[in-house]
């Protein structure tokens, strides 16, 4: 719960929002999740993780997060790369997170629209279609 808040904490600050669910969620919350996770380590250190769902149509990517002193070295990438098996992904993250943003389009995601989640805040919706 630490790494995740953390994490979202960072986020938070680049698009000017502090209502990002994952940073106010209780470890029974994130228990009752439906979610499968991976998670990335270095050495016996947990240093990030990936949640995601598959539905009948497509894998949702719910969460990802890096500890923010292993961030940009690699370890959200291997983490996506590792789930993006399916036929169809989707990913949404704030609109004004570029290093997320940056990250999704280097794997191949293609934005398809944005939504608004709060007054003046907004994420991107992601899609990687794999043939």
């Amino acid at each position: 719960m630490e790494l995740q808040r953390a994490a979202y904490a960072v986020e938070a600050e680049l698009i000017g929002f502090g209502g990002i669910p994952p940073m106010h969620e209780s470890v029974d919350d994130v228990r009752e999740l439906e979610i499968n996770w991976v998670g990335a380590f270095a050495a016996d250190e947990l240093i990030g993780g990936l949640g995601f769902v598959d539905t009948d149509d497509y894998r949702l990517i719910d969460r990802l997060f890096v500890d923010p002193r292993h961030a940009r070295r690699g370890a959200g990438r291997r983490l996506v790369a590792s789930v993006i098996n399916a036929h169809v992904v989707r990913v949404s993250t704030g609109s004004e997170n570029y290093p997320a943003n940056a990250l999704y389009e280097s794997l191949g995601f293609e934005a398809y629209g944005l939504l608004e989640i709060a007054p003046g805040v907004t994420v991107t919706r992601f899609a990687l279609h794999q043939i």
